[in-house]
Parts: structure tokens; sequence; C-alpha cells
């Protein structure tokens, strides 16, 4: 290669490339110490529970059991309708219907499971708010 045709490659060994430093941890409090519950209290990190428990579960259990057996009634409905046998059989055999209907019955099981996680969601999140809950809190600073 003569010197008169440039060619990317050297220009680009030309740039300074600089290499990105991990930033600094901030300073100051952390995160979780700056939450402030509606109770104008604040949580701090060595009185906070150490994670949730059974206790704070406890008043869902039968709201999972009935998510669960939902879940399970809907699949056991949908495997007694459409596979007796243990093996799916397609209402007509052209290509066309059986992608179809394939496709609805993957559908009406994704909605019952989709609901079924939304409701174990909200399950945790119930706990997590009755987690808080029972965090001891400590008066928060009243400034003059």
């Amino acid at each position: 290669m003569s010197r008169a045709t440039p060619t990317v490659f050297p220009l680009v060994s030309r740039l300074r490339i600089r290499r990105r430093r991990k930033p600094a941890p901030p300073a100051g409090p952390a995160l979780h110490e700056l939450a402030e519950p509606a109770c104008g209290a604040r949580l701090t990190p060595k009185q906070a529970p150490a994670s949730l428990s059974a206790i704070d579960y406890a008043p869902e259990t039968d709201a999972v059991r009935d998510l669960m057996t939902e879940l399970l009634d809907v699949l056991s409905a949908t495997s007694t309708e459409h596979a007796p046998d243990g093996l799916w059989e397609p209402r007509r055999s052209d290509a066309l219907s059986l992608v179809t209907e394939a496709t609805e019955l993957l559908d009406d099981l994704t909605r019952v499971i989709t609901r079924t996680r939304r409701g174990l969601r909200a399950v945790d999140d119930r706990a997590l708010t009755r987690f808080y809950d029972r965090a001891v809190h400590i008066p928060s600073p009243r400034r003059p």
C-alpha cells in the first residue's frame, strides 16, 4: 500500500481512545436510608428486618391456593377437551386451520398463566407492604 492512498486504519490509530472509569459510589446516605414512609419516620438499615418471612405471606395462603386451583382447573379442562388420550388432535387436518387452532389454544393458556402470574405478583406486593409495615421505624428529625 502506498502512502498516497490513505486508509481508515491509520486515521483510527491516531485517535485517542479514553477508557471509561467506573463511576465512584455516591457519597452520602444509601437510597434505602432516604426512603420516608407515610408516617414521617425513616427506615434505617440496622433496624430493618432481614427479609420476607412466612408472617408476611400468612394472610395470602387462600389467595395463592385459589390462583393455583384456577390455573390447574383450566389446564385440566383444556387437556381433557383437546387431548383426551394424551395426544392433541386438531379438529381439521389442513395446515392453516391446524396452525390457527394451535395459536388460539396457546393464546387461551397464556391468558390464564398471565392472570395467575399477575395474581402472584399482587400477593408478593402485599407481603412486601406487610414487611415494610413490620420494619422498625425511627422518627425523622424535626426541623426548627
